[in-house]
């Protein structure tokens, strides 16, 4: 049976863990749950569907081992010593899931190799760098890391379901994280699903203290506006958060404002929109039938949101008030 079970829905279980892990830590990081988001039940569907009651059976009986496991990550004191207990853990998970759940896998890669990759991976080190020593990596980082065993990792996390054993959940969701992504810690991963798809880069921002217990939304809005000036960053970190900065100043709506004003006159329509033509300024209905010229003062200054896609101006009270239909346009 290969790992990729029919979903329920169609939902890609690759997704899922990406999908589910907006900001997650076994630290106490506020975190959001997978439930926020419309997709727990989709989850938890899938691994009913997908998960054979045997692994779930064998998971349960070794449910004592994986506390222990997850004990160790919960008293790591550093990022070394966590990524030394992530290398632990997943390495027992490995062995574990070799030995138990191995019809889940379609292929699974030599220990010795994961042995020699794995620490690498989950530490951050670039996949061309890994790759020189080992030419499985990338296959390996893509299919098994990046997809099978996060996928197991995440099944046992399931197994913690009372509000009791929630930080042993918090933990293996983490670990699930940092394997698939190949990061170190929630700070990075965050980085990293923020939008900077670059694991080196990534690792690099999250020693920034800026970045240090924010939620994804805080961090996509950190990185909008982060300022690489009086910054010591490598080129490829700088690429990415000018990539970002322009991105979100062109999603922001463009704020617009202009005076009301009254206008004496019978027969008005409710809308008129504006254009400019040669300079000069006309207010017309959509049909056409109102066409108006208007001069463009410095108290209704027209000209300067003549050119302004998806304005219109609307009566209200015998007063007009600028208006958009423009969502990317909002009116001050």
């Amino acid at each position: 049976m290969p790992i990729i079970a029919e979903h329920p829905n169609g939902t890609n279980p690759f997704a899922i863990s990406l999908i589910s892990t907006d900001c997650m830590t076994a630290n106490g990081i506020e975190h959001r749950a997978i439930e926020e988001n419309g997709h727990r039940d989709v989850f938890l569907e899938y691994m009913e569907n997908a998960l054979p009651l045997s692994v779930s059976n064998a998971m349960l009986d070794d449910i004592d081992k994986f506390k222990t496991l997850a004990i160790s990550f919960m008293l790591s004191t550093d990022i070394e010593e966590q990524i030394n207990q992530t290398n632990n853990i997943v390495c027992e998970i490995e062995i574990w899931s070799n030995a138990k759940a191995a019809n889940l896998m379609e292929s699974i890669p030599d220990q010795q190799i994961l042995d020699h990759i794995r620490r690498n991976w989950i530490s951050g080190l670039p996949l061309s760098d890994i790759v020189k020593t080992e030419p499985e990596a990338s296959k390996i980082t893509k299919e098994y890391y990046g997809f099978a065993l996060p996928w197991i990792i995440h099944a046992i996390s399931q197994m913690f379901a009372s509000e009791s054993e929630k930080a042993f959940a918090q933990t293996y969701t983490s670990i699930a994280m940092f394997v698939e992504l190949g990061l170190p810690n929630v700070t990075s991963a965050n980085i990293y699903m923020a939008g900077v798809r670059s694991r080196s880069a990534a690792l690099e921002l999250s020693t920034f203290d800026v970045f240090k217990d924010r939620r994804l939304t805080e961090i996509k809005q950190i990185l909008a506006d982060f300022t690489i000036q009086d910054c010591n960053l490598s080129d490829s970190s700088e690429v990415w958060i000018e990539l970002l900065s322009k991105s979100a100043k062109a999603q922001r709506p463009r704020k617009v404002s202009f005076p009301t004003f009254t206008w004496e006159g019978s027969n008005l329509p409710n809308k008129l929109y504006l254009r400019e033509t040669n300079g000069e300024c006309f207010l017309f209905s959509s049909d056409d039938y109102f066409y108006e010229k208007v001069e463009s003062t410095d108290n209704l200054p027209f000209l300067e949101i003549a050119n302004i896609m998806g304005l219109y101006f609307e009566k209200r009270n015998n007063i007009w008030h600028l208006q958009s239909y423009d969502p990317r346009i909002t009116i001050e």
